[in-house]
């Protein structure tokens, strides 16, 4: 019955107006301070202890028959931080999106996933690319990206659907750049692209989707999944691997190499591991990876029994938190899991090993 607004009256040096809001008059509010509690004190008033045992504070393993949602992403927490994989995975927590002016990255990113998407299923064979003149190709690419992006502009308005019209130009241009690099592949057919699965690894069951599938002229196997951004490739090393997304297709695929696209801004570039030939150089055979395994099947074996020990960690109730790399545990769920505590206590931990060294 009576709303009370509010806004910040500067920002930085600069004074601030009011938005636009209903109503003739708006009545300055000068609350006299002294008179109000601290927030800090109501708090601490209104504090009640709970004495826990430590027996007692082990998290429960998940219950038969209940369903957890997620994908790679949840074997990518867990191989991380299983503290932070049991409060977003187990309790439901989720970050906030960060509000960015324009586009942000995840939006560039799904629309340069829909352009692709459209182009190889309209132009599964590699030959398309080589066959078509230049400027041919990069008509096809623009009618492409403008059946996309056209409807976006036209419901968006002033600078929104400026940025947009400017994204399909970027867009344009850097996978005129991409296709440059994929006509210096080995010849090759995209036989499955954004295919969504479900993977089932020890009970626990993973939604997935398939960025692409590639066959190569060697008939052998080639996953690809495209990134806007650049992802290092250490990540999928076993037995704990942070990027888990490609090896879990290789697993359940019975690929013989994995592969991401890199189409960004800051380069536009194909990086991998496979025994298959692909006539890039920046895709890595197994053998000058310096892991302790012979070959491509001993490699993809090695990711299978990760994934059975990290979703037999999750499904038991694992909470542990990951010391040697706290930063895999902080942002917005760090007040959840202390992790400034555990990080300072960490510190101290290696300041007395040094010391006593």
């Amino acid at each position: 019955p009576e709303p009370i607004v509010s806004w910040p009256r500067f920002r930085d040096e600069e004074e601030l107006q009011p938005a636009p809001i209903p109503g003739s008059t708006l009545t300055a509010w000068h609350p006299e301070t002294d008179s109000l509690p601290a927030f800090a004190h109501a708090i601490y008033q209104s504090r009640e202890l709970e004495q826990v045992a430590g027996d007692d504070d082990i998290p429960p393993p998940v219950p038969a028959g209940q369903v957890v949602f997620g994908g790679a992403g949840l074997l990518a927490q867990q191989a991380g931080c299983p503290a932070r994989a049991f409060v977003e995975r187990r309790l439901g927590a989720k970050e906030l999106r960060r509000a960015v002016a324009g586009l942000d990255p995840m939006t560039r990113g799904e629309l340069m996933h829909e352009v692709l998407e459209h182009w190889y299923r309209q132009n599964p064979e590699s030959s398309t690319l080589t066959n078509l003149p230049a400027a041919e190709r990069a008509s096809r690419l623009k009618t492409v990206i403008d059946g996309l992006l056209a409807p976006r502009i036209e419901r968006a308005s002033g600078v929104l659907a400026i940025v947009t019209a400017q994204e399909a130009a970027r867009l344009q241009v850097l996978i005129e750049q991409f296709f440059e690099l994929e006509m210096s592949r080995e010849p090759f057919s995209v036989v499955a692209t954004e295919q969504p699965c479900v993977v089932e690894i020890e009970g626990l069951k993973l939604t997935l989707r398939l960025d692409r599938l590639d066959r190569i002229s060697s008939g052998d196997l080639l996953v690809i999944d495209y990134k806007s951004s650049r992802i290092a490739a250490q990540g999928w090393a076993p037995p704990r691997p942070l990027e888990p997304q490609l090896p879990l297709y290789a697993v359940m695929n019975r690929a013989d190499g994995i592969a991401i696209a890199q189409v960004s801004s800051k380069g536009v570039r194909i990086d991998g591991w496979s025994d298959a030939p692909t006539g890039l150089k920046t895709v890595k055979s197994v053998e000058k990876l310096k892991f302790d395994v012979e070959d491509w099947e001993g490699l993809v074996e090695a990711w299978r029994e990760s994934f059975s020990t990290l979703a037999q960690e999750f499904l038991a109730g694992d909470f542990r938190v990951n010391l040697e790399d706290t930063a895999l545990a902080r942002g917005e769920f760090g007040l959840v899991i202390r992790t400034a505590e555990l990080a300072g206590f960490a510190d101290d931990e290696e300041a007395e090993g040094d010391a006593n060294d």
